[in-house]
This record gives structure tokens, C-alpha cells and sequence, in this order.
């Protein structure tokens, strides 16, 4: 296998060998990469390998991209619930695979050019430690077409294998309601039981919450590039005022199951699981973006109108599984989350109780004149029920509402 970085040519092709005819799997603009945070994370669980590639259909040898003595599980926090009396578990993760010793001198060096680029400056001793930190998570593709088995219960469970972007999800029956609110599972093949799966188990009745993270309740400055970058890979991250707080009031009032739902990167989960126990949010559901190499997906990192596909899709499919909730849809106004819960309040009606919107200012004055006009918002909402709609400047604002019983607004 080669991995070729071409200054010349600005581009990077990943190359393997067929029958001693080298092909090409994969081509894209380093000029593009630069302008786009494509992410991956610090990757859990080694396991010895599942070394099955005659298995696989014949268009699939990419399998063997990066070939590697170890295999990584990235296992996400997911949800459950209870019907009739059996518990089912949503099971999310990503297998993944460590880039080359080439591949991570490139990408080494790619990302100092894209740090001094944006930064224009020399780092500091602590952004320099961070931003080390981030790019050792950068170093690990996605394993495509790798069988998974998972034990949970003490029994075994066939997930069958890995898509191309290295995900298996699978809905599992894990017995009968004994009255607990969280189940952990592990990886068949792992060496390793100290790291787990955890799941979050709450009745199919009562209240939901699903939130975003970027600019809702982690402060990341969307809106404006170069601070992005920096709250992203410089900075430890920060909660948004009075979000945590808030948040935890609601956990108290409603006694809700959390849904944490982001357009970032699923490789990036160890960053915001970090982030929301050091901010003390509530524990819950992170649904996070699948954006992998092989199959192209990462070039709509920074496509809105995919972002909003995703945030849609995604939260469609929580409120479909936990049908019987009444759901808070909490978001902000500097991408597509009117949008996106818009949609699926119009899909569900009887499902939203409110859509919480906190309006951002301050970062881009230009683009938030747009984003946070009234027309922008009557629109995301048309055909929705005004009164459950509050779009707001200060999170200690919801504590003024009667929540429980539908006031969504003063």
C-alpha cells in the first residue's frame, strides 16, 4: 500500500495493489481538506484482528487499506426502553484501524501547516499540548466490513459486520426489566473489559430531551472559522451560561432521558463525552455524525444542507423508537437546527412538547443578521403550533416556564 502526499499536485491518493496493478481507491483536494475539520478520535478497546477478507464481495478489498496487528472500538453512549417487559438496547460503535507509520508522518505534518495557517502565531505551551493531544486522534481510518460480536447479559450477540464507514448499530434484547436505568456491554474480541458500551434505559413514556452541542451548550463559535478552530483543537472546551445549570433543573423536573445530538464527527466522541462530564451535564444518548474517509462522506463536513439531513434523520429516528415521550428539541440558530426540528415537529406533532432555541450574537454580526431573523424562524416552523416555539437569548429563561405541564414561552 502507498500513501502519497504530492505538494505539487495538492493531492493525497491512497493506493492499493490487485494482481500486482496498483489502483487508485481514493482521491480529494488537500486545498479542501485544509478548510475542513475532518476528525478522528482516540480509539478504545484493542482486539486481535478478524482476518476474513476472502469472505468479502470482490468490490470490497479496501478492507485491507490499512492493515494493522490491532483493531479499536469506539463505543457510544446509546439509549433503551422497555416494551412489554423486555429490555431492547440501541448498540452503536465504530471499528477503526491505526493509519501507517507514512500515513501519520503526513498527517502530522499536513495538520502543523493547517495550524500555522489559521493561527498565524506561535502556540502556547497549553494550546501546543491540546492541539498534540487532538491530533493523536486524528490518527486511525475507519475499519470497513469487520465482524463485531458483543457480550452483554452473558450472552454473545451477533452484529454482523461493519459499513463502509467502519459503524455497526443494531437494536438487541437484553432480557427482562429488572428496574435498572443503565446496561453495559463489551466487544466479543477484546482483550479488555475495563471499557464498556453503556446504554440508558428509560420507560417509553414521560419526557425526552434531545439536544445539540456546538453553540446550544458548548460554546464553539461556528460562525466564525478561525475561532472554531481554536475552541476545537486549542482550547479545553467551555459550556455556554447557565447550560449545565439548567439543564440539570431539568433533569430534577422532568426526569427525561438525554439525547445528545451533534453534526460533529463520531470520531470526536471522546472529546464531548469529556466535555459533558467536566461541564456536569446530565448522562445520556450521543448521537454524533458518521463522516468517514472511504466512501466520501467527510466532504459534507461543511455542508449545511447535509448537516441538516443528518440532524433530521437522526432525530426522527429517536422519536420514532421512543414514540410514547413528549420530547424538548433544544438547539441554536447558527446552523440548520430550526430546520431540522421544524421537520420533525411537523412529522410529530403529538411528540414535541417545545423547541427551545437559543439565539446566538456576537460572532458574526453579517451572517446573524440573516440567522436570527424573524422570517428565517417562520419559516423553519411553518405549520407549527406558535405557542410551543421560544426562541431565547438566556438559558435561566426556561426556568421561568411551566415546562411539566406545555408552557413553552411566557
Amino acid at each position: 500500500m502507498d500513501f502519497n502526499l504530492t505538494k505539487t499536485t495538492k493531492k493525497i491518493e491512497y493506493n492499493t495493489s490487485n494482481n500486482a496493478a496498483s489502483r487508485s481507491i481514493l482521491k480529494y483536494d488537500l486545498k479542501r481538506w485544509e478548510r475542513e475539520d475532518i476528525c478522528s478520535s482516540l480509539y478504545i478497546k484493542p482486539a486481535e484482528p478478524v482476518n476474513d477478507t476472502a469472505l468479502l464481495p470482490p468490490s470490497t478489498e479496501v478492507a485491507g487499506l490499512f492493515p494493522s496487528s490491532d483493531q479499536y472500538y469506539l463505543l457510544f453512549p446509546s439509549f433503551g426502553t422497555v416494551v412489554n417487559n423486555e429490555v431492547n438496547i440501541e448498540v452503536v460503535g465504530l471499528a477503526l484501524d491505526p493509519l501507517p507509520k507514512l500515513g501519520k508522518s503526513a498527517f502530522i505534518e499536513l495538520a502543523n501547516s493547517v495550524v500555522s495557517l489559521v493561527m498565524n502565531r506561535p502556540l502556547s505551551a497549553d494550546e501546543t499540548s491540546l492541539f498534540k493531544n487532538t491530533v493523536n486522534q486524528f490518527l486511525f481510518i475507519q475499519s470497513p466490513f469487520h465482524k463485531v460480536q458483543l457480550r452483554v447479559n452473558e450472552k454473545t450477540v451477533n452484529l454482523g459486520r461493519t459499513s463502509l464507514g467502519g459503524t455497526f448499530e443494531k437494536s438487541v434484547s437484553i432480557g427482562r426489566d429488572n428496574g435498572n436505568t443503565k446496561a453495559v456491554y463489551n466487544i466479543e474480541d477484546s482483550s479488555d473489559d475495563t471499557v464498556v458500551g453503556e446504554v440508558y434505559i428509560s420507560p417509553n413514556t414521560g419526557f425526552g430531551i434531545i439536544s445539540d452541542i456546538d453553540d446550544t451548550i458548548k460554546f464553539s463559535e461556528v460562525l466564525n472559522k478561525k475561532n472554531l478552530f481554536k475552541n476545537t483543537f486549542l482550547a479545553e472546551s467551555k459550556s455556554t451560561p447557565d447550560s449545565a445549570e439548567v439543564y440539570q433543573y431539568l433533569k430534577n423536573l422532568l426526569n427525561p432521558s438525554f439525547h445528545y445530538l451533534s453534526g460533529t464527527p463520531q470520531v470526536l466522541l471522546p472529546n464531548i463525552r469529556k466535555f459533558l462530564k467536566n461541564s456536569q451535564f446530565p448522562e445520556g444518548h450521543i448521537n454524533l455524525r458518521e463522516l468517514a474517509i472511504l466512501d466520501g462522506s467527510v466532504f459534507e463536513l461543511a455542508d449545511a444542507n447535509s448537516t441538516e439531513d443528518y440532524k433530521r434523520n437522526a432525530g426522527l429516528k429517536i422519536v420514532e423508537k421512543l414514540n410514547k415521550k413528549k420530547f424538548l428539541l433544544i438547539g441554536d440558530s447558527t446552523e440548520k437546527d430550526p430546520e431540522a426540528y421544524g421537520e420533525i415537529a411537523r412529522r410529530n406533532p403529538q411528540n414535541i412538547l417545545c423547541i427551545f432555541i437559543r439565539r446566538v450574537i456576537g460572532v458574526n454580526a453579517e451572517k446573524e443578521k440573516d440567522l436570527n431573523a424573524d422570517a428565517r424562524f417562520q419559516n423553519a416552523f411553518r405549520d407549527i403550533d406558535n405557542s410551543k416555539i421560544f426562541i431565547f437569548d438566556d438559558f435561566t429563561q426556561l426556568k421561568t416556564l411551566d415546562i411539566k405541564n406545555g408552557q413553552c414561552k411566557n
